[in-house]
């Protein structure tokens, strides 16, 4: 008999349990919008703290606000030859950059062939800086380890 009363109570609060988390999700709005909020999260941390950092980021409907703010984190000097968006050119001029020094480049130029559809709409971007090593001439790459750039278009 002991031990149907205790199978019956753990089934109880489980079963409360359960109401409450189901309770939650609804509150929170349901799984798909905690997610698209976490990955944008991740997304601003990761470029807000990588090698070449994106620390600031805007994009509007119409294509003529755009903002890219750029911060070098490496320990020597940079040159960016090229920031490619989407796989297409959206900043080609050469700019060099001390470390820790940012940059910031606007205007309808920067991913302009990738305008939001309209305000409050999301976007996912690949993103890839290229530059050369100012000490040793090298080179290199940076695509940010697959991670996209993620955020809401603005007004």
């Amino acid at each position: 008999m002991a031990r149907a009363q205790a199978s019956t109570e753990y089934l109880i609060i489980l079963a409360v349990v359960i109401i409450l988390a189901l309770i939650v999700v609804g509150v929170l709005g349901g799984i798909p919008s905690i997610g698209s909020s976490s990955r944008r999260r991740t997304s601003e941390l990761y470029w807000g703290s990588a090698d070449i950092a994106l620390t600031a980021y805007s994009f509007d409907a119409a294509g003529a606000a755009n903002v890219l703010k750029v911060r070098n984190n490496l320990r020597g000097g940079i040159t960016i030859r090229d920031i490619t968006i989407e796989g297409t050119s959206a900043v080609t001029s050469d700019t060099t950059l001390s470390s820790g020094e940012s940059v910031t480049f606007s205007g309808s130029g920067i991913a302009s062939h990738k305008d939001c559809g309209s305000s409050g709409d999301s976007y996912s971007y690949t993103v890839r800086v290229n530059y050369t090593d100012d000490d040793t001439g090298a080179n290199y790459s940076f695509s940010g380890s697959g991670t996209p750039l993620e955020g809401s278009c603005s007004g």
